[in-house]
Parts: structure tokens; C-alpha cells; sequence
């Protein structure tokens, strides 16, 4: 039994790696794939009849000139399958549908309420999970990605907590979202979201040893060592947000004071703007929001 746990492993990882060969590459034929990876051609013969066979990739011939046999380019099938992705902070939950090539094909961003409660996020993603489903009409879908503020447990899918919203504390949202829409959920905190999705979409700029940094409504950075991600259980890794900084006594919404949220984050700046205001500064800003002090917000200051 752990044989053939070890050799279906092996099977899916080549698979995989032979997929996202053909997505990076626009002209890649079998013979391309057995150099690039150095596996036997039988192998790479067979993966890819199943590949075909699952509608996964489809051939389209070589109008090169060339002499001799010409070769047949394997493609991604755009409509094999799609994803879906939910992200949510305390302004706005994002929704995105993307094919099989990693194309966005259904996308919608929902402002939250100022008193929103966890009955409302839970209700507001699964209404768009249900929009982004009806959008393909029936589609094949792998399964529901979620990125998720705060803190909670990878192996249980529970959320602990998200000091922003009170109300947010011991949700079971893998549980809640598998047992309504039937498919497969993954949740990671939302900045490890980030940090897969470009290290997966931008695989040119992200070197073996990296940092992925997230400034928003807190501070949080992902380091990537030899590729790979370096993550925590219950999200405390990276959590750079909290450590006390110097000549700081601005008060954190984690009851101390100094942390550096308060000084680099979306909300800490949004004081430091209002502040100013309050003393005759950002003239021009106030201009920009027609002197409503209300309307202050990152976007108006970085506009």
C-alpha cells in the first residue's frame, strides 16, 4: 500500500510538472518534454495520452516550415476545468473564476458594511462562489481556494480569529463551504495567497530566496527559501504587523501600543492623514474629496 501510495506521488508530480511545462511554453512538442525533464519517453507518452484523454491538453499542428516529420505543439485546454478564488480583508471580500490556463474569466469585488459580522462574510462568500459556479454553466470545477485574514488551524479549516471583526472567532468555514457547494476547499491566510499566486503567475520574478511583502490593513510578509514557502500552522509566521517599533506610542488593535501596524498599514496612515487635516495639511487631498474628512481613505492619499 505505501508503494503505491509512493508511485501515485511520483505519477501526479509528473504530471503536474509536465502541465505547467506545456502552460509556460507556447511551442512544446513530446520530444521537447522528454529533454526538458528527462524523463523516459514512455512516460511522457503515456501522461500525455492521459492528459488528451481527460481533455486536459489538445494538439495543434506544426505550420513551421520545416524538413522532415513536423512535430504536434501540446496546449492547455483553457476549458478543461476552473477555479475559483475568494479573498476577503475588512473593506472588501474579491471573487475571481480562473480556467484551466489560469485566465480570469468571472470576477466581482464586494464592499463590506462598516458593521459587517461573520454571518454576513460567510453568507456574501457563498452567494459569490454561487455567481462565479452559474457563470461557466455547468463546467468542471477543481475546487474553491479562500484567503483569510487573520488566524486559524490548516488542518481543521476552522478560523480562530480576526481581531478586526469581533464577531469572527472559531468559524468552520471549510466545513461550511464543502458541505453547501460539494467541492474541495483550501484556505491559507490571505497574504500566503498572494505570495502562491505570484510566485505561480510571475515565476520569472520571484528568485529561489525571496520575501513577499503585504502592506494593507496590517503588515505581513511570506519568505520563499529554495522555492518554497515557509508557513505556519495557525498563521503566526510573518506576522511582522505587531513588533514594537521606536518612538511609537499610536495604539494597535491589538491593545498595545507601537506596533508597527500603526505606522505602516492602510488604517495606521489613514490617521496620520487625518491628523494632519486637522492641522491645515494635505490641502490638495482634501480638495480631492471635496473637504469631507469622511471620505478619507488609502485610495483617496494614494490618488
Amino acid at each position: 500500500m505505501q508503494n503505491e501510495s509512493i508511485m501515485e506521488s511520483r505519477k501526479f508530480y509528473k504530471r503536474n510538472k509536465i502541465l505547467n511545462i506545456i502552460r509556460y511554453n507556447q511551442n512544446v512538442s513530446r520530444y521537447d518534454l522528454k529533454k526538458i525533464t528527462s524523463y523516459s519517453m514512455t512516460s511522457i507518452l503515456n501522461i500525455t495520452e492521459e492528459l488528451l484523454k481527460e481533455n486536459m491538453i489538445y494538439e495543434e499542428d506544426c505550420n513551421e516550415p520545416r524538413v522532415g516529420r513536423k512535430p504536434s505543439w501540446l496546449r492547455i485546454n483553457p476549458t478543461a476545468g476552473y477555479f475559483i478564488g475568494i479573498e476577503f480583508n475588512l473593506n472588501f471580500i474579491h471573487c475571481a473564476m480562473l480556467n484551466f490556463l489560469g485566465e480570469a474569466v468571472f470576477e466581482y469585488n464586494l464592499k463590506n458594511s462598516r458593521d459587517i459580522c461573520s454571518d454576513e462574510i460567510m453568507s456574501n462568500i457563498c452567494m459569490l462562489i454561487d455567481m462565479a459556479i452559474k457563470s461557466v454553466h455547468g463546467a468542471r470545477i477543481f475546487g474553491i481556494g479562500i484567503g483569510m485574514p487573520g488566524y486559524f488551524d490548516t488542518n481543521t479549516g476552522v478560523e480562530l480569529e480576526y481581531d478586526r471583526i469581533t464577531t469572527w472567532k472559531n468559524i468552520p468555514v471549510r466545513k461550511i463551504i464543502e458541505d453547501k457547494f460539494g467541492l474541495p476547499c483550501y484556505i491559507d491566510n490571505n497574504v500566503t495567497v498572494m505570495a502562491f499566486a505570484y510566485k505561480w503567475l510571475k515565476p520569472d520574478d520571484c528568485t529561489e530566496d525571496s520575501i513577499f511583502v503585504s502592506l494593507r490593513s496590517g503588515a505581513r510578509m511570506v519568505p520563499i527559501i529554495k522555492n518554497e514557502l515557509i508557513i505556519s500552522n495557525n498563521c503566526f509566521a510573518g506576522q511582522i504587523g505587531h513588533i514594537r517599533i521606536p518612538n511609537s506610542n499610536r495604539l494597535c488593535t491589538c491593545g498595545r501600543r507601537g506596533c508597527l501596524n500603526t505606522e505602516v498599514s492602510n488604517t495606521g496612515i489613514k490617521s496620520k492623514i487625518i491628523e494632519g487635516i486637522l492641522l491645515g495639511r494635505f490641502k490638495e487631498l482634501m480638495q480631492l474629496i471635496e473637504n469631507d474628512i469622511s471620505k478619507v481613505d488609502i485610495y483617496a492619499f494614494v490618488e
